[in-house]
């Protein structure tokens, strides 16, 4: 919301796609969320949406894997964001798909893929200006700067393959 007041050029260009896997329907905490989600959405749609143009399309539901790789192929961007988290193997799986070494990842610092992910655009998520400039960052970023941190993301999920995690959990494990 912040982004589309604050770069109007923007409007009719951009669309943002929310995916969100249900999870622990039956928390209550994840229902209010959820609904909470649902008229923010729903608020933003109404305020900036034309008759051609809807900023945001947010799908509630899991993705097989095939289907999801299509969705990170045909985004210009990626922005995985939470607020606090373990790994987030979703920046690692967009990471991976971007085959052709183009796109931007934004990845929230308190997301674990952070400390292996450096070359993305690393934002505070708690900072709406924060996150807000680095969207307009990765819309505007030159192509050769965008291919050159793609390839050294994709190297880095390469190189903590399977076999990599094996061996550091062993390695942890026989320590």
């Amino acid at each position: 919301e912040h982004f589309l007041e604050k770069y109007p050029e923007y409007h009719g260009r951009v669309c943002m796609v929310q995916i969100a896997v249900p999870s622990r329907t039956r928390v209550e905490e994840y229902r209010i969320l959820r609904r909470e989600i649902d008229e923010t959405i729903g608020r933003i749609s109404g305020r900036f949406s034309t008759r051609k143009w809807v900023p945001l399309r947010y799908l509630y539901k899991a993705f097989p894997m095939e289907e999801l790789v299509n969705y990170y192929a045909a985004s210009d961007t990626a922005m995985v964001t939470p607020l606090r988290d373990g790994m987030n193997l979703v920046a690692e799986e967009y990471a991976a798909s971007r085959i052709r070494e183009d796109g931007c990842l934004i990845l929230s610092e308190f997301a674990g893929a952070a400390g292996i992910l450096g070359d993305a655009v690393i934002v505070n998520p708690y900072d709406i200006d924060d996150v807000t400039e680095s969207i307009y960052l990765s819309l505007t970023m030159q192509e050769g700067e965008k291919r050159s941190r793609m390839q050294r993301l994709r190297q880095a999920v390469k190189k903590r393959d399977l076999y990599w995690w094996c061996q550091s959990f062993l390695r942890t494990l026989m320590d």
